[in-house]
């Protein structure tokens, strides 16, 4: 299968195209659900005040940096997505596939967590 990707830098549009059905919410249950809270609202005011937080080493909440969207060529259907998260201490890759009428989430980078845990793999 030959795939076509789309990266996103700004949270606004990735959560316009992918924020709902639960692809965002298989990322979250791939790390702890409340380590990342989209950001609907998100603009550049609020990307400013997050680049800030983060220069400034006080940001604890993983943030969007980026994300990227591939689909099949042929069919145009979504396959995978990759979503980076950051904050001031660390830095995450999870990657969310379409799996029958789910999806299936994990993480790529960041494996151990700072408390200790190891990824979990959810099936949704």
């Amino acid at each position: 299968m030959n795939e076509t990707s789309r990266y996103y830098q700004r949270e606004e549009e990735f959560l316009d195209e992918y924020g709902h059905g639960g692809i965002v919410g298989a990322a979250q249950e791939a790390i702890r659900p409340d380590e990342w809270r989209p950001n609907y609202d998100c603009d550049d005011a609020a990307r400013q005040q997050t680049d800030y937080a983060m220069k400034s080493g006080w940001l604890e909440q993983l943030t969007f940096k980026g994300a990227a969207a591939y689909h099949d060529t042929e069919t145009r259907q979504f396959v995978r997505v990759q979503i980076i998260l950051e904050c001031a201490k660390r830095s995450i890759t999870v990657e969310v596939r379409k799996d029958g009428d789910g999806f299936v989430a994990r993480k790529l980078r960041g494996q151990i967590d700072e408390c200790g845990k190891p990824a979990r793999k959810i099936v949704k």
